[in-house]
Parts: structure tokens; C-alpha cells; sequence
């Protein structure tokens, strides 16, 4: 469960936020949010680069977020799919979109409710 503000974004500015967004896997453990965003300026104007790690079966997993000003930006970025990138090949896709609703202040998505086990 996610907390938003609701004064600070609209509803329907929180559903379309992944829309100008792209996800790169495969990314190794020196990259930097400046050089993301340095090798990316290409595309068109970053508003958020989010570098995440996690350690799933013992190995490191960096992957990242980057969120354009506008949509024709995302398509000139999927481009870049399969490049290299610090001597390594980057895997480029959209970033997949969680709908949200809001519901006492708290936002929950759609995938959340789908987990959830109904028992009888």
C-alpha cells in the first residue's frame, strides 16, 4: 500500500505518470543517476532518473527509472534498446502503468487487490 497526496497530484495525473516513463534493466553497479541521465539527454528533456538495487538469490539487480517531459521522448528512448552502455547491453522498455484510486487517502493498485485471497 502506497500513500499519495492528494493535493499535491490529481488522480488523473498519478494514472498517467508511467506513460512518459521507461524502465532499463541490466544495468551494472556503476552507473550513476548523471550518467543515466547524460547517456539518455538524447531522447529529450528528464524530469526523475530513480536508480533501485535489490539483492534477489544472492546477486545484486540494478535497474532504473527514467521519467520524460513528454511522450515522444519514451519512443526515442525505446530506441535505445539493446545498446551498449558501459560495456554492457541495456535492456530498454516502458515502464508497465498501475492505475490508482484513491480510498481514505491511501492508493492502492490494481495488482494489489488481485492478490488478495478471497476465502469462503
Amino acid at each position: 500500500m502506497v500513500r499519495l497526496d492528494p493535493e499535491k497530484y490529481t488522480l488523473k495525473e498519478y494514472n498517467s505518470m508511467d506513460f512518459y516513463s521507461v524502465r532499463i534493466d541490466n544495468i551494472n553497479i556503476l552507473p550513476s543517476v548523471k550518467t543515466l541521465s547524460d547517456y539518455f539527454r538524447q531522447c529529450g528533456v528528464i524530469e526523475r532518473v530513480y536508480v533501485h538495487s535489490k539483492i534477489t538469490d544472492g546477486f545484486l539487480k540494478r535497474f532504473a527509472h527514467i521519467t520524460f517531459k513528454d511522450k515522444y521522448s519514451v519512443v526515442l528512448a525505446l530506441r535505445l534498446n539493446k545498446t551498449l552502455f558501459n560495456d554492457q547491453i541495456i535492456s530498454v522498455k516502458r515502464k508497465r502503468t498501475k492505475r490508482f484510486f484513491f480510498k481514505n487517502q491511501f492508493c492502492f493498485s490494481n495488482f494489489d487487490l488481485l492478490k488478495r485471497k478471497v476465502y469462503m
